[in-house]
């Protein structure tokens, strides 16, 4: 078995190294497509080569061409060495023969984008045009995007970076011969000359509001940009205590957008809830106290080690099976060694009926489905937490949310408080000058309405 050399090109012919020029000169020469400047060299200099261009036309789709060009080259590799010439070490084809277990070397070439590194001005993204439709842009850093191959595969990566950089953000763009030309990402489709060594360079956009789509790590560059000491009096005026009304009430919006079946709503009030999660984190920072960073690795562990069926070899089927899993996952977790443990490790920050349907159910699972306690001699604020925790129990044997019941029942007497209301207008006549049999009788009138 020969050796191959895979060869890096680059765009232009002057961008050949001399190792380059001594691996095609020292070995059978396969190109990956005549469509480079090094074929017209070779034929100069009398050197035969062969190109995978006809594999093209041959294959349905791109797998199967990469994996024909690994078998050609394993083919001709037989009983002789091959200089395999690639516009770029990246190629798909290089990989998958370092994959074949051939024996490969790489002679090093200038990248296909060339020029364009220089001018990207640091560490930047690249990718080939083949690849935009997976490709999350991140507008903080310049984009280098390879083998703009034609028109419409241009249009295809100008939609997608213009998810997140400025339709007018500036761009480089080179043509077959290496020249560079000025203009907007919005004009990258317009452009008179495309072919597979072209090349691409979106500068990036650091204005936060020149941004068309935001990520997580802006919110944060926002939410230290308001806790900077030029930044929102109010917002650096904030603690983890003053800021905990504010948490219940996003996230109670976001049921009602739920209730409401208002998507647009709903997204909105989920990036209020994600804000208040940026702005404890960024205010626990400042105080050496964990980041960000902190609280997304804990929620990945969590879902990771809560979901064993996924992640790891436990079985779960149903979701009655994955609600055992977690809990059994959970008390594992917090080293609960009782059920009563497991009762007093209930937040006691949620809502007293959600809590109480949670102590509940733990205690349903030792067979107790009463709750109450007798109420003699009890105050008349205990006899009422009774009453209230039994009606949390018959409402959790009936698989009702007690919570969301108390908040649909109080939507209704205000909707029927407002007919009581809107017909005592229409007589002309105010509640408050009414005695409480005409209120009582009034109220009931409105419950048929």
């Amino acid at each position: 078995m020969g050796l191959i050399s895979v060869v890096g090109l680059g765009a232009r012919l002057d961008e050949l190294t001399l190792g380059a020029v001594n691996a095609l000169k020292s070995a059978k020469v396969i190109l990956r497509t005549r469509r480079h400047p090094v074929s017209g060299y070779l034929k100069e200099q009398g050197i035969a080569f062969e190109s995978l261009d006809e594999l093209y036309e041959r294959s349905e789709d791109f797998d199967e061409l990469i994996q024909s060009a690994v078998d050609a080259l394993a083919r001709a590799a037989q009983d002789q060495d091959i200089a395999y010439g690639v516009a770029d070490l990246r190629d798909s084809t290089v990989e998958a023969l370092l994959n074949a277990g051939v024996s490969v070397r790489i002679v090093p070439g200038v990248p296909l984008e060339g020029a364009l590194t220089a001018m990207a001005g640091g560490v930047y993204q690249t990718l080939a045009a083949s690849d935009i439709a997976d490709f999350e842009p991140d507008p903080d850093m310049p984009c280098l995007v390879r083998e703009l191959d034609n028109r419409i595969q241009a249009s295809e990566v100008k939609l997608k970076l213009m998810e997140r950089y400025p339709e007018d953000q500036p761009c480089l763009i080179s043509d077959p011969e290496g020249k560079i030309h000025t203009i907007s990402l919005m004009e990258l489709d317009r452009f008179e000359r495309y072919n597979h060594l072209s090349c691409a360079l979106v500068f990036a956009q650091k204005r936060l509001d020149k941004l068309e789509r935001y990520g997580y790590r802006h919110l944060n560059r926002i939410m230290r940009r308001l806790l900077e000491a030029d930044g929102c009096p109010w917002d650096r005026a904030q603690t983890h205590e003053t800021l905990k009304p504010y948490l219940v009430e996003e996230a109670y919006e976001v049921l009602d957008a739920i209730d409401r079946e208002d998507m647009d709503a709903l997204y909105d009030e989920l990036g209020d809830v994600l804000f208040q999660v940026a702005f404890h984190s960024e205010i626990a920072r400042r105080h050496g106290e964990f980041d960000e960073s902190d609280v997304t690795t804990a929620i990945c562990r969590k879902m990771i080690s809560r979901h064993r069926h996924v992640f790891g070899q436990a079985r779960a089927e149903t979701p009655e099976q994955v609600s055992a899993l977690w809990a059994q996952v959970k008390k594992q977790e917090k080293h609960f060694s009782s059920l009563s443990e497991e009762m007093r490790g209930v937040t006691r920050g949620l809502p007293a009926l959600m809590r109480a349907q949670k102590v509940l159910k733990k205690a349903a699972s030792a067979g107790l489905e009463e709750a109450g306690m007798d109420g003699s001699g009890a105050t008349e604020e205990e006899q009422i937490g009774e009453a209230l925790l039994r009606l949390a129990a018959q409402a959790r044997r009936a698989g009702i949310n007690a919570e969301l019941a108390l908040d649909g029942a109080i939507g209704r007497f205000v909707s029927r408080f407002e007919r009581m209301e809107q017909t005592a207008r229409s007589e002309g006549v105010a509640l408050e000058a009414e005695s409480g049999e005409q209120i009582k009788a009034r109220w009931e009138q409105a419950q048929g309405k």
